[in-house]
This record gives structure tokens, sequence and C-alpha cells, in this order.
């Protein structure tokens, strides 16, 4: 009796489904990278060929308009991005909340011990050799 090609091993049907979901990841990532790095271009060679289209007198309507919901739309996704860099997950509140900027860090007194006591040998070394 031959297998039944519906009949596969739990082990490679586990396989299967592990890649598939893989692979399901995998374009996730591939479309968020594509947004994160249209995100960051630069916005001033769309702003240069809108200004010398202006300057030719040339410029269709159209085109013109096509050129500046480009350039608004790539600003909104930058600014998008902007802002959910200030923000940040909270596991406890379930919620994204505004990312707390630390102030200058002071230096312990410990350091500042050192730092002297190591200028003060520097400086005896300095007289006795």
């Amino acid at each position: 009796m031959a297998k039944s090609k519906r009949a596969i091993n739990p082990a490679d049907a586990l396989r299967k489904k592990q890649r598939k979901r893989e692979l399901k990841k995998n374009k996730e990532d591939r479309k968020k990278a594509r947004e994160l790095a249209l995100s960051k271009r630069d916005t001033g060679r769309v702003k240069s060929d809108i200004q010398k289209l202006e300057n030719q007198g040339k410029l269709s309507f159209s085109l013109y308009n096509d050129f500046r919901s480009a350039l608004a739309e790539r600003q909104k996704k930058q600014q998008q991005q902007h802002e959910s860099r200030k923000m940040v997950y909270d596991p406890k509140t379930n919620k994204f909340v505004p990312v707390k900027i630390k102030g200058k860090r002071k230096r312990s007194l410990f350091f500042w011990r050192r730092e002297i006591i190591f200028l003060e040998f520097s400086f005896l070394t300095f007289f006795i050799f």
C-alpha cells in the first residue's frame, strides 16, 4: 500500500508550519525596513526638482500636484517616524508612553577623589624625577 499524499509526518508538518510562519515574519520585517528607509530619505531632491520646474515655467498642473503630494507624503512619514522614536512601550500599562530623557550624570565622589590623588601623584613624580 502506498502512502497517501495527505499523510505527512507530524515532525515534517510542524517544520513546514514553522517555515511558513518564518517566511510571513520575514516578509513583514522587509516591509517595515522599506518603509523605514523611505521615511529616512532626504526630501531635498524632490524640493529641488519642484523648484527647477517652477523656474522653467513648463510645469504642468498634474505633474506639479504629483511632486507636491509625494513631498507631503514623505514629510508626513518622516514626522511619524520621528514621533514614534519619542514613544516607548510600557508593559505594565500596556501603552506607549513618552521616553524619559535623563539629565547629565553626576560624577560620584569616588571618581573626584581618584582624579585628585592621581594629579597629586603625577605632580609629585614630576618634581622627584
